[in-house]
């Protein structure tokens, strides 16, 4: 009978690899375009499943993959980029997408690795910084605070040790929020 995933990469000490979960193997990352803006999701180990087997080590180089995944228009699998088969146009955004996974690449590259569980965290920010890219920085503040009061709820909250200049734009609180 054949074990089960979570218990085949056990240690010695009956606990799983070097985290405190098991993982079904390397994560898969998802990635779509849509409105001009990309996203990108990890993509959870039961969905990614097929896609593993169909990427195989084998796996031969045709693009698109034989196979959709509604919502992405390709994804990311042990560091390569696969695209998807789409319904209708065959190449939609064709150089958009692969120009986000070249800048998502060299950006998780200088971390020098992250961790499993808080990479779609480090996906988020660069999807957010790829998609503001063309906004000065004191624009993409304005923007971040823009998001934080929504996320406040609305209300006119100060964010305590914003008051003074930034360091990084050199501008004041006071300055943005006018």
């Amino acid at each position: 009978m054949a074990e089960p995933a979570a218990e085949a990469h056990a240690n010695d000490n009956g606990q799983a690899g070097r985290g405190s979960t098991a993982h079904a193997g390397p994560p898969v990352i998802g990635l779509n375009i849509a409105h001009g803006r990309v996203g990108a999701d990890v993509i959870s180990d039961r969905e990614a499943m097929p896609i593993r087997q169909a990427l195989g080590p084998r796996r031969s180089r045709t693009h698109p993959l034989p196979f959709s995944l509604p919502g992405y228009t390709a994804v990311v699998y042990r560091g390569r980029f696969h695209r998807l088969e789409t319904a209708g146009d065959p190449s939609p955004g064709f150089g958009r997408i692969e120009g986000f996974w070249g800048y998502l690449r060299r950006q998780l590259r200088a971390k020098g690795g992250v961790r499993r569980e808080r990479l779609p965290l480090y996906i988020a920010e660069y999807v957010w910084r790829y998609n503001h890219r063309r906004l000065s920085p004191a624009e993409q503040v304005r923007e971040l605070f823009t998001l934080m009061r929504q996320a406040a709820g609305g209300t006119s909250r100060t964010f305590g040790g914003i008051k003074r200049p930034s360091r990084v734009t050199g501008i004041s609180r006071t300055h943005l929020c006018s």
